[in-house]
Formats: structure tokens, C-alpha cells, sequence
């Protein structure tokens, strides 16, 4: 997947990219966010203000979705089960071994996220630097820029 997004700054080791919203997510709202810009970290050199293309492999997009959707449902169902067999059916040891269960997968979900985003294989890289590119006073990354 390759996206266009502004410099809105730089730091030491990279720098902050702000993207628009896809229009696929305009009117989803299905992640609870309900921002129109979304800023990223990458490593890479780039002027603040600089239009770059940017892409990260869509095998990784795709594993990381897999695992931010599936684990956590993954681990509320396997609290459930957990729950239902020691408690013999009663409701409040379910409901609570499930949540016991969402709360664990989260935790290993957030683990594997530090991992992963230290491995260069999961990191966004710059593929172009186009300064050319004219942004227009709607791009909504440009009200961050004068932040």
C-alpha cells in the first residue's frame, strides 16, 4: 500500500508524516476513531512541509489487521470456554473469564506490537520525496503543520 501524506515535522531518528483519512473509512467509524488525519512515525530524511510517498507492504497491513481483529476475539472466546468449565454454567464466571480473556490477548496483542515495530520489515519506508506536489487549504495536514 503506498500513500501520499505531509511532513508536518522533523526529529531525531525520522520524521512525522500526517495522512488524510482513507476514503474507504469516511463513513465507517468502525475503529472508534473519528479523526480525518492520522500522523505516523518513519524513519527517513524529509523537509517539514514535503508531500512523500510512503508504502508499507500490504502482506504486513494484512497480518497486522489479522492479528488486531482475531486475537482479541481469540482470547474473549477461549475466556469464555475457561469460564464456562470451571464455573459449570454459571453466568458471572463466563462473562468474567471472558473479559479475563480479552484482557490477556490485548496485553499480548500490545507485546507483539512493541516487538514488531522495532523489526525493519514492519517499519513504513519512504519511496518518494515529492515536493512538487501543491497541496490545496482543504488538506486537513495542513492545519497541523502551522501547529
Amino acid at each position: 500500500m503506498i500513500r501520499t501524506g505531509t511532513v508536518i515535522r522533523e526529529e531525531n531518528q525520522g520524521i512525522v508524516v500526517c495522512f488524510d483519512q482513507l476514503a474507504a473509512c469516511a463513513g465507517c467509524s468502525g475503529c472508534g476513531r473519528e479523526q480525518k488525519t492520522t500522523t505516523v512515525f518513519v524513519r527517513g530524511n524529509a523537509k517539514s512541509g514535503d508531500r512523500i510517498s510512503v508504502q508499507m507492504p500490504d502482506i504486513k497491513i494484512l497480518k497486522a489487521s489479522m492479528m488486531m481483529y482475531l486475537i482479541p476475539f481469540l482470547g474473549f472466546i477461549f475466556g469464555l470456554a475457561l469460564g464456562n468449565y470451571f464455573s459449570k454454567g454459571n453466568d458471572f464466571w463466563m462473562i468474567a473469564g471472558s473479559f479475563t480473556g480479552l484482557l490477556i490477548s490485548v496485553a499480548g496483542l500490545k507485546l507483539a506490537d512493541n516487538l514488531l515495530g522495532t523489526k525493519a520489515a514492519w517499519q513504513p519506508k519512504i519511496i518518494a520525496v515529492n515536493p512538487e506536489i501543491e497541496q490545496d487549504d482543504g488538506f486537513l495536514c495542513a492545519e497541523l503543520k502551522r501547529v
